[in-house]
């Protein structure tokens, strides 16, 4: 009697673990779809393009005229410091382009701080 709970107790473990896995891949492979772009009175100015530039060595500014994003590069994948509003992230992308790196090899994005601005790019990775 008691090795037939064991045993059911573990199929049933096994059972949730393959559910919850299979439910983990569907999230993954769904579409990522972004909050809504927030809208003030600064957010125009603050995503005002600039050029992208070489800060030193592997590290570039690829940020907009206000809100600073900076790539750190390496041949296996690049950090994303700050990623600026919503409405960064395609003039974020453009500049990554331009330098002559993917966005797609992006690996990592810090947020150097609490506020709402520099953490809406993940879209873009």
């Amino acid at each position: 009697m008691l090795l037939t709970l064991l045993v059911m107790l573990a199929l049933l473990t096994l059972y949730c673990a393959i559910l919850f896995g299979l439910l983990s891949i569907g999230q993954i492979q769904r579409p990522f779809t972004s909050d809504p772009s927030k809208v003030c009175q600064s957010c125009d100015p603050w995503n005002a393009p600039c050029d992208p530039v070489r800060l030193f060595g592997n590290t570039f500014y690829v940020g907009t005229a206000r809100l600073s994003s900076v790539l750190l590069t390496s041949p296996r994948g690049h950090i994303l410091l700050d990623g600026g509003l919503p409405q960064s992230a395609a003039l974020i992308d453009c500049h990554i382009r331009q330098l002559g790196f993917k966005t797609e090899e992006v690996r990592l994005i810090v947020n150097s701080h609490g506020h709402y601005d520099p953490s809406h790019t993940a879209a873009l990775v």
